[in-house]
């Protein structure tokens, strides 16, 4: 439950995993693009400091849709756009390919507007605790560490990549990915970078000399 402490107004909800919802409807909240429309205008109008955030229940993925239901019924949430806990994607339900493609395209383009990813960036960021922060990096970094996804990342990005909203040529591609790695060396091993940028990366341990 998303909670409107002035006005005493609330939203309802469910999610399979729980704190990666919240982050993610603080972060939509943040930067103002939430896609309910009424609890958007509240945040902007109270403030965050309005607004609380309170798990009601846990309960199976199973169940999840019945018992937000009865919730709902029982406290007919204000801010809801639907009173059915049914009316999205069902449990266990899949998209069409149309409604796909379209999401992909929409996504694709916010992303491609500078301002809109450094927006979106800075509220993702914003929305999540230092815990929370450092648990995310910790999966990013097993995720990287295997390389079947690591191969399968990289090849998915070759051409892909954006500046000032151009793609980027092959050869800009390969500068920026060497960037990240280097600088993501020295953040997390000071001095000694260099010994485990070599470890890590030995097909271009001549990065440590550039």
């Amino acid at each position: 439950m998303i909670q409107n402490t002035v006005s005493g107004k609330i939203y309802v909800g469910s999610a399979k995993v729980l704190n990666r919802r919240l982050v993610q409807h603080r972060s939509a909240l943040r930067g103002g693009y939430h896609q309910n429309t009424h609890l958007q205008y509240a945040w902007v109008k109270y403030g965050e400091q309005s607004f609380v955030f309170k798990a009601l229940l846990i309960c199976t993925p199973e169940q999840m849709r019945q018992y937000e239901q009865r919730v709902i019924d029982g406290l007919r949430p204000e801010y809801n756009q639907s009173l059915s806990a049914f009316s999205g994607i069902p449990f266990g339900g899949t998209c069409t390919d149309e409604h796909k493609a379209k999401v992909s395209q929409a996504s694709k383009r916010f992303w491609e507007v500078p301002e809109s990813r450094e927006r979106n960036t800075k509220a993702i960021q914003a929305a999540m605790t230092p815990e929370e922060c450092a648990a995310r990096s910790e999966r990013t970094k097993a995720l990287w560490a295997n390389p079947e996804y690591r191969a399968k990342a990289v090849a998915a990005r070759k051409g892909n990549a954006y500046c000032a909203g151009y793609k980027c040529t092959p050869a800009q591609v390969e500068n920026r990915k060497r960037a990240a790695r280097i600088s993501n060396m020295k953040r997390n091993y000071g001095e000694d970078w260099k010994q485990e940028y070599i470890r890590r990366y030995p097909e271009f341990a001549g990065d440590v000399n550039a």
